[in-house]
Formats: structure tokens, sequence, C-alpha cells
């Protein structure tokens, strides 16, 4: 579960990174910057999980 949520979280920084080299409002510009987002979320939100199951379990 920790590196799911990493590689989201990876992922989501390359798509940044991408978005970067794109020319500014344009379709793929918007969707790179999209998936960027929805991927670091998500990804945080996973190892959040992680990290309030391994604490319960202590």
């Amino acid at each position: 579960m920790k590196t799911m949520g990493l590689s989201m979280i990876c992922a989501g920084l390359a798509f940044l990174m991408l978005s970067y080299l794109l020319p500014a409002s344009t379709l793929a510009w918007g969707v790179t910057l999209g998936a960027s987002i929805l991927l670091n979320i998500t990804g945080t939100a996973v190892l959040m999980r992680f990290l309030k199951t391994s604490q319960s379990n202590n």
C-alpha cells in the first residue's frame, strides 16, 4: 500500500513536470495538469491511510 501511494505521487510529479514543457492553455496541458493533481491527491490519501493503519496496529 505504501509503494502504491508513492508510485502515484511520483507519477503525479512526472505529469507536473510534463505540464511545464507543454505550451499553456492547450487541451494537453489541462489534461496533464488535471492528472497530476488527481494522482498527487490520491497518492497522498493512500499514504495517509497507510500511516493511520500502521499507527493503530502499534
